[in-house]
């Protein structure tokens, strides 16, 4: 049952959607961005430098790292393909290069 009586408080969000984006966490000054910046707001730098980025877990994968734009496999830096979906991590390179 909802209220109709106000209580002066804005109401509850909503939980992660299709669209949803998480804030994102600068690498070197270890502090909380929302997701509409482009750069770290306490240090400058830009957020494709610096951003934090997390697995399908939550937690943080390392800095050479990557995430399959296909399956969103986690893989480790050694890996040339992807372990889940055997996507060439050589090929997604040179498809970033060209844009």
């Amino acid at each position: 049952v909802v209220s109709t009586q106000s209580t002066g408080r804005s109401p509850p969000r909503q939980g992660p959607g299709k669209n949803y984006q998480p804030d994102w966490e600068c690498r070197e000054c270890k502090i909380n961005n929302f997701v509409k910046r482009t750069k770290c707001f306490r240090c400058g730098k830009d957020r494709s430098e610096v951003e934090v980025i997390l697995n399908a877990e939550g937690k943080p994968i390392g800095p050479n790292d990557w995430l399959c734009p296909k399956c969103n496999g986690h893989n480790f830096s050694r890996r040339e393909t992807c372990y889940k979906c055997k996507t060439d991590k050589t090929r997604l390179q040179k498809r970033r290069t060209k844009k």
